[in-house]
Parts: structure tokens; sequence; C-alpha cells
């Protein structure tokens, strides 16, 4: 069963990334109610989302090549039952100790899941749909933050933060069963042992875009991090109306994810390239019109459309640059932008210390954006020079 080209399969790996992505960030709005229950301070309780995120960039690629022999259906229910049981953990938890361990117990399938749906979803379609296949497994993210976030802060402000987590295992069984129904049985595609696959991340082109990725994160997650204050502070918008240009730019950010897979199927490099350089326009706008509002509404909705753009082409990326170890490779990329997710806050709090304040944040971004970009030219000069390599081989073979 098919729809618009799609097999089934796919969307359902889309609604478990969407039940992943809802419990990596739905605990952001639920930190006062976990403080006022747990008897611990604010930034106590913020240790909760950067112990998660450092579980996924650093127990990911372990998690991955422990897991390496694994069927991929196999793998991926493994991965959901320990997510669903990380979530029970979290809404039965008393301790803050509980807590935590809860949410190291769930952060290490969130890596090696991404990446095992990534190449999966390149081996569900024909090549010149590998990077929308991708994109809409990667939507879920953005429907995460779109739909799952706000809806899971209501009914955890509502019923208690434990009902959040309820709520997210929930999906996440339903999430296990549509799996193991619906998703084909396919083996491993991590050939040889765990130090040759380890090897293949040494490679130019996949360190490059690892790279890639890490500079993306680190840009994007600078402003997300900032940008309810800089509206409120700057542009003067209520909270009300911030949580509307949030929404705004969730919804920019799906409809772009969408049109950045379609574009990485026609021209990797070359589209990653356009998307960086209007992302980064974009950032430098929003440093000039935050203060008018009506330019603001519409400046925000694009920075969320151009903000993902470049996400599928990063993921398809690293599975065409490492072929051997594509599953490896995938989640030690989710990793790459979890460190980005780590290092954009902090850069952009250096840059709110200086003498320029919130608008310098736009700024910093702008300019990692850019040397994105530069990281992209030298990972596509690296392919010329591959492609001029193998020429000259066959040549000499002839």
């Amino acid at each position: 069963m098919e729809k618009h080209g799609f097999p089934l399969a796919l969307y359902i790996l889309t609604f478990s990334v969407f039940a992943i992505g809802t419990t990596e960030f739905v605990i952001m709005g639920l930190l006062p109610e976990i403080s006022r229950d747990l008897h611990i301070p604010i930034a106590t309780a913020g240790t909760l989302i950067s112990v998660y995120a450092l579980t996924i960039a650093f127990g990911g690629p372990i998690m991955s090549i422990l897991t390496s022999s694994i069927s991929k259906k196999t793998l991926l229910l493994l991965l959901m039952v320990i997510f669903i049981l990380g979530n029970v953990v979290s809404a039965l938890a008393e301790t803050y100790t509980v807590l935590i361990i809860s949410r190291i117990i769930t952060a290490l399938c969130h890596g090696v899941f991404f990446g095992v749906s990534s190449v999966m979803a390149v081996n569900m379609v024909s090549s010149d749909k590998q990077g929308s296949a991708i994109a809409l497994v990667f939507a879920g993210i953005t429907i995460a933050n779109v739909v799952g976030v706000p809806l899971g802060t209501f009914i955890g402000q509502l019923f208690g933060w434990q009902s959040a987590f309820w709520s997210v295992a929930i999906l996440g069984g339903l999430a296990l069963l549509l799996i193991f129904v619906q998703v084909p049985t396919v083996k491993s595609q991590m050939a040889g042992n765990s130090v040759s696959n380890i090897r293949v991340l040494y490679r130019p082109r996949v360190l490059s875009t690892l790279l890639m990725s890490l500079l993306f994160a680190t840009g994007i997650v600078m402003i997300f991090t900032y940008l309810s204050t800089i509206l409120q502070s700057i542009s003067k918008f209520s909270p009300g109306w911030t949580s509307f240009l949030l929404a705004l730019v969730g919804i920019g950010s799906a409809i772009g994810i969408i049109w950045g897979g379609k574009a990485a199927d026609k021209n990797l490099i070359r589209s990653s390239i356009l998307f960086l350089l209007a992302l980064a326009a974009v950032m430098v706008l929003f440093s000039f019109v935050s203060q008018y509002q009506i330019a603001t509404i519409i400046t925000v909705f694009f920075f969320g459309l151009m903000s993902f753009t470049v996400a599928p082409a990063l993921q398809s990326r690293i599975v065409q640059v490492a072929p051997e170890a594509p599953e490896l490779a995938s989640t030690v990329n989710v990793s790459a932008i979890n460190l980005g997710n780590a290092l954009g806050p902090f850069i952009g709090g250096f840059a709110i210390k200086s003498s320029y304040g919130l608008h310098a944040v736009s700024w910093v971004g702008a300019i990692v954006i850019l040397l994105t970009v530069v990281v992209v030219l030298f990972n596509g000069m690296l392919d010329k020079r591959l492609q001029t390599t193998e020429k000259m081989i066959i040549q000499k073979r002839e």
C-alpha cells in the first residue's frame, strides 16, 4: 500500500519519530512542575534536557555498534520497547535520580532509531526519491514540535507532568504495534566487524558531512533557543503572540523540510548551498527588522521555512558517503546534530554578553551557517576529486 509514491511503512517511521521527538522536547515546558514536585531547583531540572542530548550524542554511536548485527526491523522493535520502558519509568519517577536515569534510558534509543529509520527510508524508495523519503521521516520531528510538544505540555500541566510521559508511552506502544505489522524485515547493512565500520567515519567526505551537521545545528539552535526572548524583549510581543509565532515557525519548518527533501533529490550539494545562503540572509535580516512587529512576523516565518530545508540533505549525504556502514554513520550524524544543539545555546549566550546583546545572536548564527556553506563546498570538491580518480583508474584498466 502506497500513498503519493511512498510505502505505508515510511509513514509509520514518521509517526515513530514523532513520538520520540515529542518525548525529547516536551519536558522543556514542564520544568516548573517537575521542579516543584521533586523539590529541586529549576536549574537542576534543566539538566534533564542536557543529559538527554549528551546521551544521544555519545551513547548513540555505542548503541549502534553494539546492535550492528541485528536486523533493522528487530532493532526498531527493540528500540521502541526501550523507548516505552524509559517513558513509563519517567511517569513513575518520584525522585530526580530515577527521572534522570529514565531519561538516559530513553535517550539511548533515540539516535540509533533515527539512524536506522534513515537507512530504511532510503531502502524503501528509488534513488530519485531518497531525499524526499528522509525528509518525510524527519518531518516527524517538526510535527512533534508543532503538535506533540504543545499538546503534551498542555496535558502535563492539566493532569500532572507524569501524564505527559504516560501519553508518549501510549504513542510508543502504537508505534511498536504498527512497526511489527507493517514495516518489512530488512537485514542489517553494517557488514564487517565493528573496527572496520568505525574506520569509515574517518573518511574526509564522512568527516566533512558530520562537520556540516554540527555547524548547521549550532547555527539554527542558537536562534531557536533565544527566539522567544528576542520576540518579547526586542519585538515587544506578548507571551500569547510569541506562542503563535513559534507555531508559525513550526509550520514553516514542516513546509521547508519537505521542500528541502525534494531539492536534495535533484542536486544535493547545490541545493544545500543555496538554502544555507538564504538561511544566513534571513538571520541577518532578522537582526535589522526585529524591532518592527509586522516585518518580524514575516521574517520569522521565512526563518522557519529555511531552517530545516538542509536537514534531509545532510542525512541523505551521510548515507551516500558511508555505504558500508550507513546505520552507524547516520547515528553518528544524529550525534553531531545533538552536539550542535548543545553548542548553539552556549555560543549564543556568549554573543548576548557582547555590547550588541540579543541582536548579536542572529549575526553569530549567520556566521556559523556561512561556515557550513564553506564545508559543503569542500564536501562537493571531494566528490569531484573522487570522480576524477575513478575515471583515471578506469582509463588505466582500459
